[in-house]
């Protein structure tokens, strides 16, 4: 039993005759009764009573076309639904983020894409997003870089365009005794929290490698929520790291923290990339790196 098979059927059974079904798809009446003797045969049942010039639905036949209606619209259905399916997949994007900084980066960017494209964003760590960019479950994502150290993301097979260059600084309560930037040795003072929403070594790497230290001699440690990240340093109970002008685009509603820059530090510089693989051909990709290009000049190519 096929698709054929049932859509003859309801033809049959709709005009009462095999002559005037084959008429109209062009055939043979012999291939029409052909076909729906096959149908019988495999259900082991008799689902036409056979006139001199009309056919008739037995009563298993009426059942039968009572299921098939069903059967019909479910894959009529399906198949819509499927196309449509398709449809959308073709303009999916699918962007990975690490930080509450990098939804000030992509929320312009994605509101200026056609509004029939369908944008998924998934928050994870930076080696997570990374990982899934690599294997195609992203399409892209930001990260940041050139941080402590290079990820040289070229020789993973993926390029980059610049989204924003910015500088690390620190964050303290305005309670502690800190006057135009924080030095190394406060720096060894107070416990030292980044916010990443999973087990992440990223950004601590990042941040000991950019002052030449190394992971004993800071105690820095991840925090789950940043709104409870703000409250710690709000209360003086740690310092955090920063990057200067997203924060303060940012974070309105910590009146008690201040930002210091890092004295004697070596250059707290660093991007935020969007990364993608070179051989991602999605047209909702190509788009954003389009408005990327509108936004801030010609993207950065690793």
């Amino acid at each position: 039993m096929n698709f054929d098979q049932l859509r003859i059927f309801m033809e049959v059974s709709e005009l009462g005759s095999f002559q005037k079904v084959a008429q109209a798809h062009y055939v043979s009446q012999r291939a029409v009764s052909r076909q729906m003797k096959r149908l019988e045969d495999e259900l082991n049942v008799k689902l036409f009573t056979r006139g001199k010039n009309q056919v008739t639905l037995t009563t298993a036949g009426g059942f039968f076309k009572e299921r098939c209606q069903v059967i019909l619209r479910m894959i009529n259905d399906t198949n819509q639904a499927v196309q449509h399916f398709d449809e959308r997949s073709r303009h999916r994007l699918t962007i990975g983020y690490f930080s509450p900084f990098d939804t000030l980066l992509l929320r312009d960017l994605i509101f200026e894409l056609d509004a029939n494209i369908d944008v998924f964003i998934a928050e994870a760590g930076p080696e997570h997003v990374i990982t899934d960019v690599l294997m195609n479950d992203l399409d892209c994502a930001v990260v940041m870089d050139h941080y402590g150290f290079d990820q040289e993301f070229s020789k993973m097979g993926l390029k980059t365009a610049l989204l924003h260059t910015d500088q690390m600084v620190i964050g303290a309560s305005e309670r502690l005794p800190i006057k135009d930037a924080v030095s190394i040795e406060q720096l060894r003072r107070y416990p030292i929290i980044y916010y990443s929403n999973e087990e992440s070594s990223y950004l601590k790497r990042a941040f000991l490698e950019s002052l030449g230290l190394n992971g004993q001699a800071l105690n820095v440690e991840r925090v789950f929520s940043f709104e409870h990240m703000q409250m710690l340093v709000s209360l003086g109970k740690a310092l955090a790291f920063y990057p200067c002008e997203l924060i303060k685009a940012y974070d309105k509603t910590s009146p008690h923290i201040r930002y210091w820059p890092i004295k004697d530090a070596s250059d707290q510089r660093f991007t935020f990339n969007l990364v993608y693989r070179s051989d991602n051909h999605n047209p909702a990709l190509r788009q954003l790196l389009d408005q990327i290009k509108i936004a801030g000049g010609m993207p950065k190519q690793a």
